[in-house]
């Protein structure tokens, strides 16, 4: 029941998220949003009581500089694709260097991701199933911590045609509501005090979307869905650009 619970509800989020994403791939986006900032509400309550505070709100949508000094924020490498894997003790905040990581894979091929994952991670990627429908895409079983929170889910989709990495997914699936509002909130609080919010807020009662324009032009997106007994959250890298 647990298993197919699990199934159904990342089925959800995948279709929440897909129609999303697809409103941004395909044009749907009010892009003159932007640097306009966007409202969520400070206070969400599922039903079985959590109260999670996701503000601040009416946060201005421009790209804050950081003001952390050296041995802090590590800016991106120049570019996308570098291949360099990033020494996580050389950031404050773990979630900063992953994102470091995604920009060095992004645009890389599926191989070469995978290597540069497993020496960040110093875990060896066992491929648990692909997809060739759209992109070459492949999933994995992990057991990851990105600054104190535990993902056991990560998909890399690349171009079929170029064969170039742009989406590194990672995504974590809890038999409780608490640690997935939890995990959402820290890292909304992150996100969009270093990058700003720049769309509207995804609000339903069982589910929080946000949206995050960050540097070389690529995109972050951040999403959890919970119901009493169960949560899912999850972290989304992309760069259209590579996408055709």
């Amino acid at each position: 029941m647990g298993k197919l619970i699990k199934g159904i509800s990342a089925g959800l989020v995948f279709a929440v998220a897909l129609s999303v994403c697809s409103c941004q791939m395909f044009g749907g986006v009010d892009k003159s949003r932007k640097g306009k900032g966007a409202k969520q509400t400070d206070v969400v309550k599922s039903e079985g009581g959590i109260v999670s505070t996701v503000g601040p709100t009416d946060i201005v949508g421009t790209n804050p500089v950081s003001t952390e000094t050296s041995g802090g924020f590590v800016p991106p490498s120049g570019g996308t694709g570098s291949g360099i894997v990033p020494d996580k003790n050389n950031y404050n905040n773990e979630i900063e260097a992953v994102i470091e990581l995604c920009y060095a894979i992004d645009g890389v091929d599926l191989q070469t991701a995978e290597k540069m994952i497993n020496e960040y991670f110093g875990v060896f990627l066992v491929v648990s199933s692909t997809s060739d429908t759209y992109y070459d895409t492949r999933y994995y079983e992990v057991n990851y911590t990105i600054d104190g929170v535990d993902f056991d889910s990560l998909q890399l989709s690349a171009n079929k045609e170029t064969g170039k990495v742009f989406q590194v997914y990672f995504s974590s699936y809890h038999e409780d509501d608490k640690p997935g509002v939890e995990t959402y909130d820290k890292f909304y609080k992150y996100m969009s005090g270093r990058y700003g919010v720049f769309t509207e807020m995804n609000e339903d009662e069982d589910f929080l979307y946000s949206y995050y324009s960050v540097d070389h032009g690529c995109e972050i997106s951040l999403s959890v869905y919970y119901v009493p007994g169960y949560s899912s959250f999850s972290f989304d890298f992309n760069d259209y650009s590579l996408i055709y």
